[in-house]
């Protein structure tokens, strides 16, 4: 948020730099040689009150968004606080020494018993003089 409010800033200082040369060319130009009420200076004039209002508007911009972020923020802190003391209630509240452990036997029925196949598989391995155990299927022992 701080980027964006430092890029609107200084977007609003750039605007009003760029008013305040229009509007100060405007002046000069109405007074050294240019005829006060000719188009080209009221449109300029007007074009420099335009670029002033603007200028203005997102000052206010700037300045309520600041105020939200900081009302934001507050109730951040709020809510992270409510949210923390209700943990520790429910942490207090419940006492683990206080639970009750029943022990309940459950004897199987012959309905809930399935038995399956048995099978044995074996397959040899050799263990080499470094302790190493390979598969034997497929070696060749003797001369």
């Amino acid at each position: 948020m701080r980027n964006s409010e430092s890029r609107s800033s200084s977007r609003n200082t750039s605007k009003k730099i760029q008013t305040a040369i229009l509007f100060e060319a405007t002046v000069i130009g109405a007074l050294f040689g240019r005829k006060l009420g000719s188009v080209g200076n009221v449109g300029r004039a007007a074009t420099a009150v335009r670029g002033a209002g603007r200028a203005a508007k997102e000052r206010g911009d700037i300045a309520r968004a600041g105020e939200r972020l900081e009302t934001l923020q507050e109730r951040l802190v709020e809510s992270e606080d409510t949210c923390q003391g209700e943990l520790e209630g429910l942490r207090g509240a419940v006492d683990t020494n206080a639970l009750a452990v029943t022990e309940v036997k459950v004897v199987p029925r012959k309905a809930d018993l399935e038995i399956e196949p048995l099978l044995l598989v074996w397959t040899p391995w050799w263990v080499g003089r470094d302790g190493v155990a390979r598969p034997a299927h497929g070696v060749i022992l003797g001369p």
